[in-house]
C-alpha cells in the first residue's frame, strides 16, 4: 500500500520490506496487517553431514584425465518417500541412452556395492566388466561412497552431459 500511494519512493516492495525489518523506516512489523498473519518460513539445516567427501577428485579431474572421451557410464540413486529407506539405483550409458535400474532396500554404500560386485559377477570378474564399465561417473552421495569412482560436484548433473 505504501509502494502503491508513494512511487516516488523508487523502491521494490521487498527493499521495503527489508527496511522495515532492519529498523531503518519508523514503521514495524506488528503495524502491517499481512505481515503479522504469517510465520517466518523455516530454515532447512544442510543435510550434508561429512564435509570430507568434497576432498578428493572432482568433475574437473574426470575432464582433464581425458576419460570422457571413453564410454562411460553415470550412476546415481533416486531416493523415495521420506520415512522410507527404500531407492532406485540408475546406472545411464549417455552414448545409446541405456537407464539400467536396480531396487535397493536400503541407501547405503555396501547395499550399492553388494549391486555392483553382483553385476561384476554375472558379467565376468575379469575382462567383461573392465570393457563394458570403463569410467562410473558418480555423484558425492553418501551412497556411492566408492573412492575407485570419478566423482562429479555435488548438486551439478549437468556435468554429467558435458
Amino acid at each position: 500500500m505504501i509502494i502503491a500511494n508513494h512511487p516516488e519512493l523508487g523502491i521494490s516492495v521487498n527493499t521495503l520490506y527489508n527496511y522495515i525489518n532492519q529498523g531503518i523506516l519508523l514503521t514495524r512489523n506488528i503495524d502491517l496487517k499481512r505481515k503479522v498473519k504469517f510465520k517466518p518460513r523455516k530454515v532447512h539445516k544442510t543435510q550434508i553431514k561429512d564435509r570430507s567427501v568434497f576432498v578428493g577428485p572432482t568433475y574437473n579431474d574426470f575432464k582433464a584425465s581425458h576419460c570422457d572421451e571413453l564410454d562411460f557410464w553415470e550412476m546415481d540413486t533416486v531416493k523415495s518417500a521420506q520415512g522410507s529407506k527404500k531407492c532406485i539405483l540408475t546406472l545411464y550409458f549417455p552414448e545409446t541412452e541405456l537407464l539400467w535400474a536396480h531396487l535397493l532396500y536400503r541407501c547405503t554404500p555396501g547395499a550399492v556395492k553388494s549391486v555392483i560386485d553382483e553385476l561384476q559377477k554375472r558379467l565376468g570378474d575379469g575382462y567383461d566388466f573392465a570393457c563394458l564399465f570403463p569410467v562410473i561417473l558418480t555423484d558425492r552421495g553418501e551412497e556411492c561412497n566408492l573412492r575407485q569412482l570419478a566423482v562429479a560436484d555435488a548438486l551439478r548433473s549437468g556435468q554429467y552431459n558435458k
